[in-house]
């Protein structure tokens, strides 16, 4: 974590924030009713959530192709 550019932003560092976020993501979305998922597709799941919602996701998404060797193959389609 990065705890100097945290606090110099006066953002919260202990976890009392988190317990509710916890609760809230991982109980009532992934364990709502009619969902079915694995421990180990949930635990992925968090982790996009968490890049995605820290803004860290170019990041995750140049990781990935780099590890991989993957290449995303979608094209944009443009409408007129």
């Amino acid at each position: 974590m990065r705890y100097a550019a945290f606090r110099r932003r006066r953002l919260p560092v202990g976890s009392g924030a988190i317990e509710p976020a916890v609760r809230r993501v991982v109980n009532l979305r992934l364990k709502g009713s009619s969902v079915l998922s694995t421990e180990e597709h949930a635990e992925g799941i968090l982790h996009l959530r968490a890049y995605a919602n820290c803004g860290r996701w170019a990041e995750l998404k140049s990781a990935v192709l780099a590890n991989t060797g993957c290449r995303p193959t979608a094209r944009l389609v443009r409408t007129a």
